[in-house]
């Protein structure tokens, strides 16, 4: 079932960018970067998750996101093999080449994106994993498109040939416990990308509920998966996340075992991580919250998950 709220709510002017990377919507600088996947990137946003260790919000797959000391691997060059717009505001790009042995951590991964700019000079941007293919070696990337920034503009006019670099892998993603019997994910344009990518691997008989902001319902893309998802798509107003956080907050739980997943603007993240910690009581390791951008930030951090925001049941 697809359904929206206010269909004909106006879509903010965009002056600021980016939004699937990480960070600010003001690609001066950046999901950490502008908001996506792990923009998203952020596309992601947009960025890391995995299993739950050490007490962490997140569930890692590897090594602290965070501590000292992690081996920083060489860049891989990447080559566009095709780029097609989606949305108005989406673009995907698929790149190939030096990918071989890369490594993928979970649906939801965040990874960096390098490009050159006019001048010569490389911008780094955190952008989510879409998908990648390991027989083919292809890793699929989701742009959000807005205002004008160094990963909108590489994005808008990518064409086969170009190359970017990457790199050597992306930070863990999210995984449900296999207990779990239902998921709600909540997420903002900037967190669509690792929306997607969570859903499809969720089994056949997983209860999906999905509550995504969106521009307009032009922006709308397909939420496939095995499991039983119910998307409701909300349509951004004048205050990016105000509409979702209300959703969120509105929001009646599935009965049985279950966790929710949460990845948008650093605010909005807070107001529903507090919510659902401290006035509905769960447990914090039930609740995955991530920043995918910060109003008014040049460079967010990666790894903002509101962590000091802790409830009665954090166990």
């Amino acid at each position: 079932m697809t359904t929206a709220d206010d269909s004909n709510a106006p879509a903010r002017d965009r002056t600021d960018t980016d939004r699937n990377a990480r960070g600010t919507r003001s690609d001066r600088g950046e999901r950490g970067e502008s908001r996506g996947e792990r923009g998203e990137g952020r596309g992601e946003r947009g960025e890391g998750r995995g299993e739950r260790g050490g007490g962490q919000n997140e569930r890692r797959g590897g090594r602290d996101e965070r501590g000292g000391g992690r081996r920083r691997l060489p860049h891989r060059k990447v080559t566009v093999r095709s780029a097609t717009r989606l949305t108005d505001h989406m673009v995907r790009i698929v790149a190939e080449n030096d990918l071989q042995d890369w490594e993928v951590t979970g649906p939801g991964g965040h990874f960096k994106v390098f490009m050159l700019q006019d001048d010569g000079e490389q911008v780094a941007r955190t952008y989510t994993v879409r998908s990648f293919d390991q027989e083919q070696s292809r890793l699929t990337i989701d742009f959000a498109i807005h205002a004008d920034g160094p990963a909108t503009r590489f994005a808008s006019s990518a064409k086969p040939g170009d190359q970017f670099e990457v790199s050597a892998g992306s930070r863990p993603g999210f995984q449900p416990r296999p207990e779990s019997e239902w998921t709600i994910l909540i997420a903002d344009q900037s967190a669509l990308p690792a929306l997607c990518a969570i859903v499809e691997t969720l089994p056949a008989g997983h209860e999906v509920h999905a509550l995504i902001e969106v521009p307009s319902l032009k922006e709308t893309v397909s939420v496939t998966s095995p499991a039983t998802v119910e998307p409701q798509w909300i349509v951004e107003s004048e205050e990016p996340c105000a509409r979702l956080v209300d959703a969120a907050l509105g929001l009646e739980l599935p009965d049985g075992d279950g966790e929710i997943w949460v990845g948008c603007e650093a605010g909005a993240m807070r107001s529903i991580r507090r919510h659902l910690l401290l006035e509905r009581g769960l447990s914090s390791r039930d609740v995955y919250t991530r920043a995918y951008w910060k109003r008014g930030a040049v460079a967010h951090t990666d790894h903002d998950m509101g962590e000091e925001i802790v409830g009665a049941n954090n166990d």
